[in-house]
């Protein structure tokens, strides 16, 4: 089986039930901590003063820290000689550093944007740090025909929790919009709660003995030598590129909602919720359909759809348009993400898993980074469109998306023996039969 004896095969049925347990009610206190501060960092640095390249730099910041990390990432696993351990520590310091998030405007006046990216980044990226051991203990409690559905359920629970979370501090922001500060900061402070009780259930998932084993050791260069990594390589490039195109327009998003179009918080709020909402309802469907026909199919066309959306954002500035359009992003976008984490779960044995997972963040988030930066700086050098430059970078960042799908179409493979299928049977699985007679036979 591998390194880690923290496999099934040696954990007790009770073992396993209580960890399963104890993972799902960490994704409740994970959820609310990210519903309560993912959708309001940039708004946050742009009530404080940041500027549209310094909103772009808070992404980018993170991904590419996170990316140098992640190379370092199983080697702490090998040093601590646990996942568990490793992941306590990290979901600790990110508790901590919560703190002066919640405080920054008062603790460093006309320094509070860049104390802003400098802790947010150091939070979430040393969080983030300890994911790749988190996922791939968890996975080794399920057999690879439960793993989608068992995400995918779990994605669920997460999204309408941090659904609620974030309508929450959207209104709380709303009422608080005189004192900006107040508002954001107690927000912060809810989420170090939150990720309090993400710490206690992390100490119930059960791990077993240490074992070594030498596939671990692997260097970035060594592994991506093999020969039987080169599918995986290819997942890799192509995923990575995607991640640049999306990257080049997202951070913007929000600055384009709130700068140019004016939308109040608790607006901003509802359009960016549409698509947790969304993603909440239909993700177990799309876990399914990977645990039946292969993830590589879900990828595929989740890829498409993802591409199109930048072409929807500028069509109308009415509010109740965008919400629409970011429900059909909810559609595709928790497909993407659930397939590619389940695809490289799929990819891996249990001995190398944490390698691949870290390696994958590495060039991804060097990617999600590099492709933030670019949309910064095209924005100063870039023509308007319709007299926004914000919709000409959204016109590159969808051309660019269609090239990296097209890529993946051509490059990638499933790794599972499943039978191949087309779209007609992927709408089938997803929302039976009557959709799949408007597309024809």
């Amino acid at each position: 089986m591998g390194s880690i004896a923290s496999s099934r095969s040696i954990l007790t049925p009770e073992e396993v039930r209580q960890s399963l347990r104890a993972s799902k009610r960490e994704a409740v206190a994970n959820a609310v901590m990210l519903g309560l501060t993912d959708p309001f960092m940039i708004p946050y640095a742009l009530a404080l003063g940041a500027s549209a390249f310094q909103a772009g730099l808070l992404s980018s910041a993170r991904n590419a820290i996170l990316s140098l990390l992640q190379l370092k990432s199983a080697d702490a696993v090998q040093r601590l000689r646990s996942k568990k351990r490793l992941l306590l520590w990290t979901v600790g310091i990110q508790i901590v550093l919560w703190i002066p998030l919640a405080l920054v405007g008062p603790l460093f006046g006309p320094w509070a944007v860049a104390a802003l990216i400098l802790l947010y980044t150091m939070g979430t990226t040393i969080a983030a740090f300890g994911n790749p051991a988190g996922g791939s203990l968890v996975s080794r409690y399920l057999t690879p025909q439960e793993r989608g559905q068992f995400f995918g359920h779990l994605a669920r629970r997460m999204g309408l929790c941090s659904t609620a979370a974030a309508l929450l501090g959207g209104g709380f922001l709303q009422v608080t919009a005189g004192r900006p500060w107040l508002g954001f900061g107690l927000l912060c402070a809810g989420a170090a709660v939150a990720r309090t009780f993400s710490w206690r259930w992390f100490t119930q998932l059960a791990e077993g003995p240490w074992e070594e084993s030498p596939e671990e050791a692997l260097s970035l260069w060594q592994f991506f030598r093999q020969r039987e990594t080169s599918n995986f390589l290819y997942f890799t490039l192509s995923i990575a590129a995607m991640s640049f195109s999306v990257n080049l327009a997202a951070p913007y998003l929000a600055v384009y909602m709130l700068k140019e179009l004016h939308y109040n918080y608790f607006t901003y709020t509802i359009i960016s919720l549409s698509l947790s909402f969304v993603a909440a309802l239909v993700v177990p469907a799309w876990g399914k359909v990977g645990d039946r026909f292969g993830n590589q199919v879900v990828l595929r066309w989740t890829m498409v759809g993802v591409s199109i959306l930048p072409f929807l954002w500028p069509i109308s500035r009415n509010p109740a348009w965008l919400a629409m359009v970011f429900m059909v992003a909810g559609f595709f976008w928790v497909g993407l993400n659930l397939c590619t984490v389940n695809f490289v779960y799929d990819a891996a044995a249990p001995f190398t898993r944490d390698r691949y997972l870290a390696y994958f963040n590495v060039i991804n988030g060097c990617s999600m980074s590099l492709g933030a930066l670019t949309g910064g700086w095209l924005l100063g050098k870039i023509p308007p469109t319709k007299g926004s430059v914000f919709i000409t970078l959204f016109y590159c960042s969808g051309l660019l998306r269609f090239g990296s799908a097209l890529v993946f179409r051509r490059l990638v493979r499933e790794v599972r023996p499943v039978r191949q299928v087309g779209l007609r049977e992927v709408l089938y699985e997803l929302a039976g039969e009557r959709i799949v007679q408007l597309f024809g036979k």
